[in-house]
């Protein structure tokens, strides 16, 4: 899964970790965060994981890594396709 929205960090805060992986476009230059970032991971019957993105926020004494999208994977025994759910 790809996301276009400035990224700080991910992680996978349930499910297995098998075949997860991270990358973080690199900033540029004068920018805290970088542009865009990716999570891959295989999507098998059975499988189940959630992750979360995080990104800079705006607080009252400046700026703090804050929790951003969740993004849900499952794929239910007896279905034909996992399903993806971004919020």
């Amino acid at each position: 899964m790809h996301c276009d929205a400035k990224i700080t960090a991910a992680a996978l805060v349930g499910g297995t970790s098998a075949g997860v992986s991270f990358w973080l476009s690199p900033p540029k230059p004068g920018e805290p965060s970088p542009e865009a970032g990716e999570v891959m991971f295989p999507m098998r019957p059975g499988d189940r994981r959630i992750f979360e993105l995080f990104s800079f926020g705006e607080t009252y004494g400046g700026s703090m890594v804050s929790p951003g999208l969740v993004l849900q994977e499952y794929w239910l025994a007896g279905e034909p396709a996992p399903t993806i759910v971004m919020y």
